[in-house]
């Protein structure tokens, strides 16, 4: 817990500069821990339990795992990754749960 208390202090200290530099950000961010291995059950839960307001989700969904694979080392699960993000359950519970996707460049709309 030590590299992920570390992480989040500097998480929020750099979002503190961004904001006073005029950047938007969104209010919260999930998925760290589970970088490359964002299956569906772990995105659905992160769903569930959104807090209010606009929240990042960090995956990484990719089609091409050995091509991926060949530039970064990082041993994620890139097409399960896509095909958690693209299941129909993740998508009937976004439509359930009315939970809107956004870009980072219609942060200004929220």
């Amino acid at each position: 817990h030590i590299a992920k208390s570390g992480l989040t202090f500097c998480a929020r200290l750099a979002a503190g500069r961004m904001a006073r530099a005029g950047f938007l950000l969104p209010g919260h961010f999930f998925g760290m821990l589970a970088g490359g291995h964002m299956y569906e059950r772990n995105f659905l839960s992160i769903l569930a339990n959104l807090p209010e307001g606009t929240s990042e989700i960090m995956v990484h969904p990719g089609r091409n795992r050995q091509l991926l694979d060949s530039v970064y080392h990082w041993g994620y699960h890139w097409e399960d990754e896509l095909a958690a993000v693209t299941s129909k359950e993740v998508c009937r519970f976004l439509e359930r749960n009315q939970i809107k996707l956004i870009s980072f460049k219609e942060l200004d709309d929220e």
